[in-house]
């Protein structure tokens, strides 16, 4: 994973201090942005697409600065 910048630490410790309050003002709302969640991290579909051999290797490579696993199927 990539080291976070500095706005993204000064929210994490913001966070961790429990100065952060949600803005979901009911459960409606709320079970709403959860089924938006599942959704957007549902890993249920595929897509093929046709590189070429330069683009294949610069995606393989930051694949790995960032450890996400290059699967070739």
């Amino acid at each position: 994973m990539k080291a976070l910048d500095r706005y993204e630490k000064h929210i994490l410790s913001a966070f961790e201090a429990g100065k952060l309050k949600s803005t979901v003002t009911s459960e409606a709302s709320l079970g709403r942005y959860r089924e938006y969640a599942r959704a957007a991290l549902s890993k249920n579909k595929r897509v093929n697409i046709r590189l070429s051999t330069p683009d294949r290797s610069e995606i393989r490579a930051r694949a790995a600065e960032e450890g996400i696993p290059y699967i070739k199927r």
